[in-house]
């Protein structure tokens, strides 16, 4: 659908909003909702429709349109004004206004905390629209400290209860990330594939941070009510991941024993460049210098022998992987090496089954690893680095001191562990992301787009989507009392097969 297209789809779409008799917003309840026009994708409209949700729930909703030139050189926005003029149709209900209307002179020109740190994440964003000179990220930065004293001024001046953001890294979107913290709003984030969300009370959506709340007191006595049944039910969860039945098909091949000699160490990498793993490390600078730093002290500091396992989701990727390559140069002549591509039919889980340590980066392979029984350790501030389960070096010192040691005690985690990691995979996987065609996906935008906005709007994966970025109730506990209610979660027409493998409908 051309982006002419998804205009007048919209405009129909929010006709009905336009006529409907609203409820009062108080002055208390206000929301600024971040609309990126010249992003290609449908995240605009989606947008403007969880704005317009908002709204029929009683919010005050400004909508601010970032009108001005693209950070980012390498786009060619020809889609703003279609977008803006449909955003200002929805002038009335909602409030509308414009970045380039705020003046810039407004705000402080001090640069901003945490800048520097945004403008290296963004870089992986760059380097996949080919931006890698120094002009283009020079132009991109330039575009974040233009826009900073008019987003400082406007945080500031107005009491917003939270704002949201598409993401929390990208462009104006890490940036107002950024300065919400700053100022101490409450900034919730969306991100997604196609059928799925995943979302964000107060923090960047990919890094999955409400799931660190799990065992937090405010939930404890729902997590112990419900104990055995999250244990019975990831239990499932996993036999379909390791049979690449599950939803996501991430492994090659299902489930067979490793016919070569077990490695001492499992790393199994991300996709580096997604937002799950961006700005993870601590005290590496970057998962390229862990990962070699890693695999350089093993083999020359141990006698233990190591596979890295790229991510097998990699595969359906058109980026290249360098990784594989560097790796291979470095230490592909050593016997206690090995580096296993993501197309190879090798099953990650036979290569743990037979490790005595897994390195992960901060994928969900962590916590598999541990429910498994095998020791982990992390250098990284994933969601489940806190919960009980898993080692952390304190420092990058401390990482290989607890590397050598774990690999010397050579022992299997203890049960009550384990039985922790069960319940943070239950709770994770089962249910943390929300499945259903309300997504800012172009597949997905087509379809909900062409029904009422009321349906969509009281559709299961849209009031879900309004109760976690609007009142911050986090995911995994909004799907999971439907579980323990119902048996399952409500899932789309698309999902229900694999919905009923896992449920047994």
């Amino acid at each position: 659908m051309k982006f002419a297209q998804q205009a007048k789809a919209f405009r129909r779409f929010s006709r009905g909003f336009l006529v409907e008799k609203l409820p009062e917003a108080p002055q208390d309840r206000k929301v600024l909702v971040l609309v990126l026009p010249w992003m290609e994708t449908a995240v605009p409209w989606f947008a403007m429709a969880m704005a317009m949700f908002y709204r029929s729930q009683g919010r005050r909703v400004t909508l601010l349109l970032d009108d001005l030139p693209a950070p980012n050189p390498a786009e060619k926005p020809d889609q703003i004004p279609l977008i803006a003029k449909a955003a200002e149709e929805l002038r009335g209900p909602l409030e509308v206004t414009l970045l380039s209307a705020l003046n810039e002179s407004d705000g402080p020109r001090e640069g901003v905390k945490g800048m520097d740190g945004l403008c290296v994440l963004n870089q992986a964003y760059l380097d996949r629209t080919g931006v890698s000179d120094q002009t283009g990220r020079d132009a991109f930065r330039k575009g974040l400290e233009d826009r900073a004293p008019r987003l400082r001024t406007l945080l500031a001046a107005r009491k917003w209860e939270h704002v949201l953001l598409p993401g929390g890294i990208y462009s104006t979107s890490g940036l107002t990330r950024v300065l919400g913290e700053h100022s101490g709003i409450r900034t919730a984030c969306y991100d997604s594939g196609v059928g799925a969300l995943t979302l964000a009370t107060d923090s960047i959506a990919g890094h999955c941070m409400d799931l660190a709340k799990i065992f937090a007191p405010e939930h404890e006595s729902y997590v112990r009510r419900y104990w055995a049944d999250a244990l019975r039910l990831g239990r499932e969860e996993f036999n379909l991941r390791k049979a690449a039945r599950d939803l996501w098909s991430y492994q090659v091949s299902a489930y067979r024993s490793w016919d070569g000699e077990p490695f001492d160490i499992v790393l199994p990498m991300n996709v580096f460049d997604d937002s799950a793993a961006l700005g993870r490390n601590r005290y590496f600078k970057d998962a390229r210098e862990w990962i070699l730093e890693t695999v350089d002290f093993v083999m020359n500091q141990t006698q233990a022998s190591i596979v890295v396992r790229e991510h097998p989701g990699a595969r359906r990727l058109a980026r290249p992987d360098h990784f594989g390559k560097i790796l291979q140069e470095r230490f592909g002549g050593q016997s206690r090496f090995r580096f296993v591509g993501c197309r190879e039919e090798v099953n990650t889980y036979a290569l743990i089954e037979g490790a005595k340590l897994v390195l992960p980066h901060s994928s969900t392979v962590g916590v598999e690893a541990a429910l498994m029984g095998k020791q982990v350790l992390l250098d990284t501030g994933v969601y489940y680095a806190g919960l009980g389960f898993v080692e952390r070096g304190d420092s990058k010192e401390d990482y290989f001191l607890k590397l050598k040691r774990l690999l010397e005690e050579g022992r299997a985690l203890e049960e009550e562990k384990r039985e922790r990691a069960w319940v943070c995979y239950f709770y994770g996987q089962v249910c943390n992301f929300v499945i259903g065609q309300f997504t800012p996906q172009p597949e997905d935008f087509r379809v909900w787009v062409s029904r009422k906005w009321r349906e969509v709007m009281e559709s299961p994966d849209a009031q879900t989507s309004l109760a976690v970025l609007g009142d911050a109730s986090p995911s995994w506990r909004i799907q999971s009392e439907e579980v323990f209610k119902n048996g399952r979660v409500t899932p789309s027409p698309e999902k229900k097969g694999w919905w009923e493998r896992l449920w047994g409908q």
